[in-house]
């Protein structure tokens, strides 16, 4: 009997994996889709030149005047990038298009998982699978464009995953499913092997999208209040996972984020997001009364929690979490395997011809919609070179003329600068991770520049020479540039000095005179200073050594100099970063010896007569 069941998971795993390869096999052939508008080229940036920083603290100089290494973005979806091309001997480019359609197949999987250890069948658990691949069931509750049932068949999370940023958020998804799948086996089964493996996955998921951690704290809240003996299983396994990807979600930059969030309308949560989770909490305390199976419990809350904050945002305008319309993702994997556990009991009272029924219908649909995704799969992952895009020249020229200069890139060119050469930017980073606010709202200012009487032109251009700008890459309202972000391009012509220019994009020096920096080591450069107290033109963090911060978040040296002097610079991550690179070491030793003792447990113990 075990071995049936065995067989029937692996034959339908081996279909959802056949199917979703098959419509999305453009994946594995293209080159390169040249999606400008999406962060494809900040992933590419990150595998690129990211060196030994994914072992050891590190600092990233790229982007918006300097970062830690590990506040940039969540490292997995780069790391599995690096990865693929070097072993598969392919551009990053083409390896991201690799790793995008392997997160792509995996997503039904995960479902798969999950559904069959709620409904413990693997046809229900089929059947939740292919619905979640083949349909968008977000669309008849928080549609993007006006509501048309017709969109609920659309090739959604395809598109999210092949031309916008949804490929690390899916795939923290991915591994948040498959840990809450091992969690619940571990609470009915009081197995510390599955609690291991929980605990390891909830870690990767935090390492592929910060997206994650309110995914795994509703998924957490879910289980305790659907589950008896639940809450301490549940809450150490979260922190050992916190503390495996530590080093990438510290304190520090959690704190920061949720800083950055409120100075943008889509971040703002205040109260809000507590009064979410205390919604949850009741309704789970409600459902502990009313509803007798646990499998139904979870499968209810998951939903209801996942699809409380964008329901909220797209009715109210009230952000229940950070970027809450982003949480369709999630909602439409509730909504397949709150189907499936709501149908199970229904389906099991009707006679054998009438499920044969029903599941030949669903075959027959399913078909029809497998050759939809795909003819859109093909139109979609198409063939386009980067080389001769402007983002590409503008980077490559910048990297041969002005190699140690700092430029600000806008819009598109700034998310893909960095793919093609070590450039060092203004801007650049994810705005949600930005580090330093004052500069952001510097940028803001800039790219409004003319709007108003506050926002000239020369308070623009003041505000480029105090964060070390030696030049400014301003697109045209008719550029190749996607974003066009300028608000006045047309004033930068006016006394400015270009540099270089093509395709309605236009370099222009700054007449910045700021430090003179030149970087000797990943996490270190030489700086030229002019008096005893002096600015660097980089974003201070405690990992540099000696140095304290000044008014615009800058690094301010003390340096007792009388004359210009030349003083070395060195970083090294700060006490904080230092010790979570241990913790998640030290976790993950523990974790590890901990299974192979148990092994070996279970592999010396008598069998039984």
């Amino acid at each position: 009997m075990r071995g049936r069941r065995a067989l029937a998971h692996i034959v339908a795993l081996a279909i959802l994996a056949w199917l979703n390869l098959y419509i999305a096999r453009e994946f594995f052939t293209r080159q390169s889709t040249a999606y400008m508008n999406s962060m494809h080229g900040f992933w590419i940036a990150i595998a690129r030149w990211a060196g030994e920083s994914w072992w050891q603290p590190s600092w990233w100089p790229y982007w918006d005047a300097g970062m830690p290494f590990e506040h940039t973005y969540a490292p997995l979806v780069p790391f599995l990038i690096a990865a693929w091309a070097k072993l598969g001997a392919l551009s990053e480019a083409a390896a991201l298009l690799r790793v995008s359609g392997v997160v792509y197949c995996a997503g039904p999987l995960a479902v798969y998982l999950l559904a069959v250890v709620l409904t413990r069948s693997p046809g229900y658990a089929f059947a939740a699978a292919v619905a979640y691949s083949l349909s968008a069931s977000s669309q008849l509750i928080v549609p993007d464009v006006a509501l048309d049932w017709t969109h609920a068949l659309d090739a959604r999370r395809l598109y999210l995953t092949a031309v916008w940023d949804e490929t690390p958020h899916l795939l923290a998804l991915v591994f948040a499913l498959a840990a809450a799948a091992l969690l619940v086996v571990a609470i009915r089964r009081r197995s510390w092997l599955h609690w291991t493996a929980a605990s390891f996955l909830i870690g990767v998921a935090i390492l592929a999208s910060l997206f994650a951690i309110p995914v795994l704290a509703l998924a957490g809240l879910c289980v305790i209040l659907s589950s008896e003996r639940s809450f301490l299983m549940t809450v150490s396994a979260g922190i050992c996972g916190w503390a495996i990807a530590s080093p990438f979600a510290s304190p520090s930059l959690l704190l920061h984020v949720q800083r950055v969030s409120q100075t943008y309308p889509e971040g703002r949560t205040d109260w809000i997001s507590a009064a979410g989770f205390a919604l949850v909490a009741v309704a789970g305390w409600l459902l502990r009364r009313w509803v007798n199976q646990p499998p139904i419990r979870f499968a209810l809350l998951f939903a209801l929690a996942v699809t409380a904050p964008p329901l909220v945002l797209h009715r109210f305008g009230l952000n229940l979490l950070p970027q809450a319309g982003r949480y369709t993702l999630e909602m439409e994997a509730a909504f397949a395997l709150l189907a499936v556990v709501l149908a199970q009991p229904l389906l099991n009272r009707i006679r054998p011809i009438g499920r044969a029924g029903v599941c030949l219908l669903l075959i027959v649909a399913a078909s029809w919609q497998t050759i939809n995704h795909r003819r859109f799969a093909r139109q979609l992952i198409r063939e386009a070179s980067l080389e001769q895009t402007v983002e590409a020249r503008a980077a490559q020229w910048v990297a041969r003329h002005m190699p140690d200069s700092r430029v600000m890139f806008a819009g598109s060119m700034a998310q893909w600068a960095n793919a093609f050469a070590p450039v060092y930017q203004l801007s650049g980073s994810s705005f949600s991770q930005a580090p330093n606010l004052a500069l952001q709202q510097a940028l803001e200012d800039i790219y409004q520049a003319g709007t108003n009487p506050d926002r000239s032109l020369q308070a623009a251009l003041t505000k480029l020479r105090d964060f070390g700008a030696d030049a400014v890459m301003v697109p045209s309202k008719d550029s190749a540039e996607f974003w066009k972000p300028f608000a006045r391009p047309e004033l930068y012509r006016e006394g400015l000095e270009p540099l270089w220019q093509e395709q309605g994009v236009t370099l222009y020096a700054t007449g910045s005179h700021g430090n003179l920096m030149k970087w000797t080591g990943p996490n270190r450069v030489l700086v030229r200073l002019e008096g005893e107290t002096s600015s660097v033109k980089i974003n201070y963090h405690p990992g540099w050594r000696n140095t304290e911060k000044d008014d615009l978040g800058l690094i301010r040296i003390r340096s007792g100099c009388q004359k210009p002097c030349d003083i070395e610079l060195v970083y090294d991550g700060g006490w904080e970063l230092r010790l979570l690179r241990w913790l998640s070491l030290f976790t993950l030793a523990g974790l590890a010896i901990s299974v192979s003792l148990l092994c070996r447990r279970t592999a010396s113990a008598p069998s039984p007569p």
